[in-house]
């Protein structure tokens, strides 16, 4: 499932880009749009991990900059979201690096660009390492730079991500270990493996992550995990 939010406060020209986009996707891929006119709800939802997003399309050219701070505001939240921004004027789109935006969007429309920029989508998609795993009767398939942490229930798994979105799912943490550990995830206890690139702080028994959660740390990796901590 890809989710797309769309950001503008024109609605006729919200239901426009929803047209061809879904024109676009419907033979690609299972995908829901999210309509957004408000700076404000748009980041609660973000901040607070209701909603997660692959794509953002945003209109720059609204008033009080509103667009370019919702752009912002979903790379502040969010690693891997992929932001796509739209203006008028050319002269805002330079803007675009300020929030490593994946691709630009001149108005009117063009159904050729949008095509290009769903392809350039998942030609990034592909190249990204993520991990795979079956949650009821859907598989996964999720960016390994999202990934917070794993955590083992008894003979489940929970998989948090950025937004404190979970996935639980049937398994071993040794297993998810051992194809992990390479990529730069780490057995802080018994019961979690943690991407090391979510890790701000280190105390004498836990783990402080970039999400203000706390991960404790067993007393036979602690030496372990301070020694890579401190590199």
């Amino acid at each position: 499932m890809v989710e797309i939010a769309l950001f503008d406060t024109d609605p006729e020209e919200q239901f426009e880009l929803d047209d061809i986009l879904s024109a676009i996707m419907f033979s690609r891929d299972d995908f829901n749009i999210t309509f957004y006119s408000s700076y404000t709800l748009f980041t609660s939802d973000i901040a607070q991990g209701r909603r997660h997003f692959d794509i953002l399309f945003v209109n720059v050219s609204t008033p009080d900059n509103a667009g370019l701070a919702a752009a912002e505001s979903a790379r502040r939240y969010s690693r891997t979201i992929e932001i796509v921004l739209i203006a008028a004027d050319y002269n805002l789109l330079r803007l675009g690096y300020r929030v490593k935006a994946m691709n630009y969007i001149l108005k009117p429309y063009n159904k050729n660009q949008l095509v290009e920029t769903i392809d350039r989508y998942y030609e990034f998609f592909e190249h990204e390492d993520y991990f795979s795993c079956k949650c009821g009767t859907v598989l996964e398939k999720i960016k390994l730079d999202n990934i917070v942490y794993f955590l083992s229930n008894g003979r489940k798994l929970l998989l948090r991500t950025y937004g404190n979105r979970d996935y639980e799912f049937y398994g071993k943490l040794d297993d998810v270990e051992e194809i992990l550990s390479a990529k730069g995830f780490i057995r802080a206890h018994q019961s979690y493996l943690v991407n090391f690139k979510t890790v701000r702080g280190m105390g004498k028994d836990k783990l402080v992550l970039e999400n203000d959660e706390e991960i404790p740390v067993s007393r036979n990796r602690f030496e372990e995990i301070k020694n890579s901590f401190m590199v």
